[in-house]
C-alpha cells in the first residue's frame, strides 16, 4: 500500500487495556493482582480524554479491553467482576466514540497450559450478561492458531493483539510476531501471524511499533506507541509515522497515567495524565503542520475506513 498524501486524514485508534496494575511489568496474568490503581486510573483517564476533547474541539473516540476470563473468576468469584465494575464507571458516555471491547487472559502463572474451551465460556457468559463485544485483545497480547481461529469462530470482527516484529519468551511472556506486517490484515488459517489464503473470517489491527531506547537497552527495540510513555522517548521518531502511516494504534494503561507513590513502576512510564495529555496533542499538532486531518476512532470504525473498501482482500 502506498504511503498517504498530506491530504489524507490519519486515523488514530486509542486503546486502552484495563488489566491489573503493572501489567506491562509481567503481572497481568498473576492471581493476586492489584486492581486499585487501574480503577483509579480508568477514572482519571476517563477525566484526562475529557479535558482533551474540550481542548481539541472534537471528540477523543477510544477502545477499551477490559479483562474478562477465568483468572478473573479466581480472584473475584466472577468472570465479569472487572466488566460490571468498569460499567459502573462509564456512566453516560457517548456510544458514537466509546468502545468496550474483550481482554482474555488465557493463561496463567502456575501453568503452561492454554485454557482454550475458557474463551467459550467466557464469550457465553458475556452474551448472557448483553455484552457482545467486535474488538478482541488477547491478554499479554499472546495467540496461537487456535486461539485466533476461536475468536474469528465467536465472530469477533477485529483483534489487536499483534506486536509486529516482535518476540518474547519468559515467565511471564509468550509471544511471536516475528513474520507480521504493520498494516491490518485477514490472518491466515495455517498462520495466525501473516495474511493469506485460506483467510479467516476476521481482521488483525497490528499495534504501532517505534523503535525505543531505554536506559538499560544495548540498541533501540522495537516497542509499541504508548503516549504515556516519557516525551524523549517517542520523539521525534513519532513525527514520521504521523507523516507516513495511515493510521495508529496506539496503547495505554489506567495505572500508568496515576503517580507511584511506593514503587518506581516501569522506567519507560511518566506515571503522569499531563504527559499523556501532551504527547497526545503533539501528535494532533503534528498532523496539522503537514495537512493531515486527525481523528480519534474506535477501533470498530475501522471498517468504515478500511475494511469495507478492501472487502475480500486478505490485507489491508
Amino acid at each position: 500500500m502506498s504511503a498517504p498524501s498530506r491530504s489524507d486524514p490519519l486515523a488514530i485508534h486509542l486503546t486502552i487495556d484495563v488489566g491489573p496494575a503493572d501489567a506491562v511489568l509481567g503481572r497481568g496474568n498473576a492471581i493476586d493482582a492489584d486492581w486499585s490503581a487501574t480503577i483509579n486510573g480508568t477514572q482519571s483517564l476517563f477525566d484526562t480524554l475529557d479535558r482533551l476533547a474540550d481542548t481539541l474541539g472534537s471528540a477523543v473516540g477510544s477502545t477499551w479491553f477490559v479483562r474478562a476470563d477465568c483468572l478473573i473468576q479466581s480472584q473475584f468469584g466472577d468472570r465479569l467482576a472487572i466488566v460490571e465494575r468498569f460499567t459502573a464507571l462509564t456512566g453516560h458516555r457517548d456510544g458514537q466514540s466509546f468502545e468496550v471491547g474483550w481482554m482474555p487472559q488465557v493463561y496463567g502463572p502456575a501453568s503452561a497450559a492454554i485454557d482454550y474451551d475458557d474463551l467459550y465460556e467466557t464469550h457465553r457468559e458475556l452474551g448472557a450478561a448483553g455484552f457482545r463485544p467486535t474488538s478482541v485483545r488477547m491478554g499479554n497480547c499472546y495467540h496461537d492458531d487456535r486461539t485466533m481461529r476461536t475468536l474469528a469462530d465467536l465472530g469477533i470482527t477485529f483483534d489487536s493483539s499483534a506486536l509486529p516484529g516482535r518476540t518474547k519468551t519468559d515467565s511471564s511472556w509468550r509471544l511471536d510476531w516475528s513474520v507480521t506486517p504493520d498494516a491490518a490484515f485477514r490472518p491466515s488459517a495455517d498462520d495466525y501471524r501473516r495474511p493469506g489464503e485460506p483467510a479467516l473470517a476476521i481482521t488483525e489491527v497490528p499495534l504501532t511499533m517505534l523503535p525505543i531506547r531505554a536506559e538499560y537497552d544495548a540498541a533501540p527495540l522495537l516497542r509499541y506507541v504508548n503516549p504515556a510513555m516519557r516525551p524523549e522517548l517517542l520523539w521525534p521518531g513519532l513525527d514520521s509515522l504521523v507523516a507516513t502511516c495511515e493510521r495508529l494504534v496506539l496503547i495505554t494503561h489506567p495505572d500508568e497515567i496515576q503517580p507511584r507513590q511506593h514503587s518506581d513502576g516501569h522506567p519507560l512510564i511518566a506515571y503522569s495524565p499531563a504527559i499523556l495529555t501532551e504527547n497526545l496533542r503533539r501528535l494532533t499538532e503534528g498532523a496539522g503542520k503537514l495537512g493531515r486531518r486527525l481523528e480519534f476512532l474506535p477501533l470498530r470504525d475501522l471498517r468504515l475506513a478500511a475494511a469495507e473498501k478492501w472487502r475480500g482482500h486478505t490485507s489491508l
